[in-house]
């Protein structure tokens, strides 16, 4: 063999044998798909949050429409939107919908909610995500 084939075998093993830095590559390889995941989780638990703040606000909205009759749709929307307060500037408004439905015993009250959720990092484009919520109260006449 020639001396430069030799030196090339002995660089290569040298480096072959080398351990030092391994666990940067490690690092290097896997961060990415562990930041994603870590991301994922957080995002899907505001989601969570959100979907849960806005039934929870319609419900306390309903419960006001049954103690106060003639209540006024910027009152309930006042309170069922009272406690979504993780949205900024660039979250879309929610938007509140009320009717009526007779039954044959009461009346009752039917509020829908809806508010598009917006990613705050966006990561993969899942934006356009609708979150809806419902609740049915009876009401007087």
């Amino acid at each position: 063999m020639n001396e430069s084939l030799r030196k090339f075998i002995g660089l290569f093993d040298k480096l072959r044998r080398d351990k030092r830095g391994i666990a940067a590559v490690e690092f290097a390889i896997l961060s990415p798909i562990i930041i994603v995941m870590i991301v994922g989780v957080l995002e899907t638990g505001r989601l969570l949050y959100t979907r849960s703040s806005l039934q929870s606000g319609l419900e306390m909205a309903g419960r006001y429409a049954m103690v106060h009759p003639n209540a006024s749709q910027t009152e309930l929307q006042a309170i069922a939107f009272g406690s979504l307060k993780i949205y900024d500037s660039a979250g879309s408004e929610p938007t509140l919908t009320m009717s009526t439905q007779g039954g044959s015993d009461a009346d009752f009250l039917v509020l829908a909610a809806t508010i598009d959720h917006q990613m705050l990092i966006p990561l993969v484009d899942l934006n356009g995500i609708t979150l809806k919520a419902q609740t049915v109260v009876p009401i007087e006449d």
